[in-house]
């Protein structure tokens, strides 16, 4: 029953955190996705993603299959081919994604590898992120991530390491703790690069989650984002989810007195509805806010497709 509720925590409440696992880029676009659960017990995945050119015209920018099957240690492994496709040949690349997740006996670890190869079938960048979820005596869930990247000398070598711990004050609203640290490449080292608090409340079903972003600067703690989070849920299976992002205004980034006042920077709204024939279609959209305070439309800026 703990395992269970450890996953729950880091699928349901951690997808609601900035940041988490983010493997998939946030652009606007429109998916169907369609789930076969095979003779094997194997679950595949077939999903298409299409954008909005600068014409107007829809094309197919990314095609996802991926492959789930349970492994004898009770986890799962999952295999996903990514092709991603640019308005030029030659610049689309194929992203291989391997994730294997396992339950201990005191919670449950995630290993995420991903490898990028080019048109031509070179390999131009590799990622591993490692997950562990660990439930501790007070009950709270602790959670540390440690992001691998290729560096410039083409070595895998440790990026970015996050740490969380979350709190159930009650069964509808958990605190999440975050210390962020990267790494410095001029300096050599890993500094903390941010402090984020996030609180998630449920009430019925819509869940609200709000997570303020704190950086130390010139020896100063200041708050320099913040990010809304509304998911709601109805009894067919739709969801919708809307995130503001609050960011500092181009005075605070480079002044010496902050006026410590966040600006709306990008909004994102994303729809699921699920087709009768069993297929899962998502549009997500996302905009940017203007000079004259309107919400605009940021274009998916595909490589290739220029206006």
């Amino acid at each position: 029953m703990k395992q269970q509720h450890i996953a729950i925590v880091t699928v349901a409440i951690l997808a609601l955190v900035p940041g988490a696992r983010g493997l998939s880029p946030l652009v606007p676009v429109s998916a169907e996705t369609r789930v076969t659960t095979n003779a094997d017990a194997s679950v595949t995945a077939q999903t298409v993603e299409r954008i909005q050119l600068h014409d107007g015209q829809t094309t197919d920018w990314r095609n996802i299959t991926s492959v789930t099957r349970p492994t004898k240690t009770g986890g799962s492994e999952t295999t996903e081919t990514i092709v991603e496709h640019a308005a030029r040949p030659q610049l689309s690349q194929t992203i291989q994604r391997t994730t294997h997740r396992e339950k201990t006996g005191a919670g449950e670890t995630v290993r995420i590898n991903e490898i990028t190869r080019n048109a031509f079938g070179k390999e131009t960048g590799q990622r591993v992120v490692e997950e562990t979820a660990t439930r501790e005596s007070d009950g709270a869930t602790s959670v540390r991530i440690v992001e691998q990247a290729t560096n410039p000398r083409g070595q895998l070598a440790v990026e970015r390491e996050e740490q969380r711990h979350i709190r159930e004050l009650s069964p509808s609203r958990n605190v999440i703790e975050s210390q962020i640290r990267t790494y410095d490449h001029l300096r050599g080292r890993f500094d903390v690069t941010a402090v984020q608090n996030t609180e998630v409340r449920k009430q019925g079903d819509t869940t609200h989650a709000e997570s303020v972003i704190r950086r130390t600067t010139g020896g100063q703690d200041r708050i320099v984002g913040r990010v809304l989070t509304t998911e709601t849920k109805t009894d067919d299976g739709a969801a919708q989810r809307e995130i503001v992002e609050y960011g500092q205004g181009l005075h605070d980034k480079f002044s010496y007195r902050p006026t410590g006042e966040l600006k709306p920077q990008r909004k994102i709204v994303e729809r699921t509805v699920q087709k009768p024939d069993g297929t899962v279609a998502l549009k997500r959209e996302v905009f940017r806010y203007d000079v004259n305070g309107d919400w605009k439309p940021a274009p998916h800026n595909w490589v290739g497709d220029q206006p």
